[in-house]
């Protein structure tokens, strides 16, 4: 019976265009990971028989709510997603179609590195600050508010402390990894 209704769905898809009927409506969320694209469409209305489905935009269509499609080749394409009643396409019949662009790189969110990061402390400080960085620090720079670089070190790690007691009291700029900081000098 499931082939059946596959294949019903695919013969409705084909004959029913972007007719859109008030009592139902369709929308969907896209996740790409390079050229794949998983769909989650969400129909509102009702159906007895509810129906979901995809074109991808490149002459291939998905069935069902959550369809996954690989795209030969990078691009933008417009994908539609259609949710509609088996029985009764008159009374609940809705398309909705937006552009999505897929790209040859396979980056996940979860692969994309945390926003670098770079924190002084204590601040206010008297004695020492402590530099710390969510990579390597390698070298920084200490300016005061003139622009007149007082102190620069180079180090390999993600967190240093710098003896600033012979610094006057006052405002100064600290300036690693292409980041500044302000910090103050009791």
């Amino acid at each position: 019976m499931k082939h059946v209704y596959a294949l019903l769905f695919f013969v409705v898809l084909s004959v029913v265009g972007t007719y859109s009927y008030a009592q139902c409506s369709v929308n969907f969320t896209e996740n790409i990971n390079g050229l794949t694209v998983d769909l989650s469409i969400v129909g509102t209305g009702t159906a007895a028989v509810p129906a979901y489905g995809a074109d991808w935009g490149d002459g291939n269509i998905g069935v069902g709510q959550n369809p996954t499609h690989t795209y030969a080749a990078a691009g933008t394409y417009t994908v539609c997603a259609y949710y509609f009643d088996l029985l009764d396409t008159t009374s609940c019949n809705a398309t909705f179609c937006a552009d999505i662009t897929v790209t040859t790189s396979s980056a996940s969110i979860k692969e994309i590195a945390e926003p670098l990061s770079v924190s002084v402390y204590p601040n206010p400080a008297v004695n020492s600050i402590e530099i710390s960085s969510t990579e390597p620090l390698e070298s920084f720079y200490i300016y005061n508010t003139l622009g007149t670089m007082v102190y620069s070190d180079r180090v390999q790690t993600t967190s240093t402390k710098v003896n600033i007691s012979d610094l006057p009291k006052g405002v100064y700029l600290l300036r690693c990894n292409g980041l500044t900081k302000r910090f103050v000098k009791k």
